[in-house]
């Protein structure tokens, strides 16, 4: 496999996982990608949480940089109008 080349998952109906987060989302194709793959391939999905904040870089009470708030607001509303559209019904969306 050469870098850049994307390796098709296994296919895996993940039957117990019923709720995923994805902490740290940006609007970028392999975030999703990875969101796609996961409504078409598990199974059990009752829920499903974007949060685009990246709690990791900033400990607690550290402000965040203008460029991570406008990065957070772009991912939050492509999330929203992009991703929220692709759910089935029967998947909750939520996005913080």
């Amino acid at each position: 496999m050469e870098l850049g080349e994307i390796e098709k998952a296994a296919d895996c109906p993940h039957n117990h996982l019923k709720v995923v987060e994805i902490v740290g989302y940006r609007a970028h194709t392999s975030g999703v990608e990875h969101v796609m793959h996961l409504i078409k391939n598990v199974l059990a999905l009752e829920k499903i949480v974007i949060d685009p904040v990246r709690t990791w870089q900033y400990p607690h009470g550290v402000d965040r940089p203008d460029t991570d708030l406008d990065k957070e607001v772009k991912a939050r509303d492509h999330a929203k109008q992009y991703l929220e559209a692709k759910m089935p019904s029967t998947v909750e969306f939520v996005c913080l």
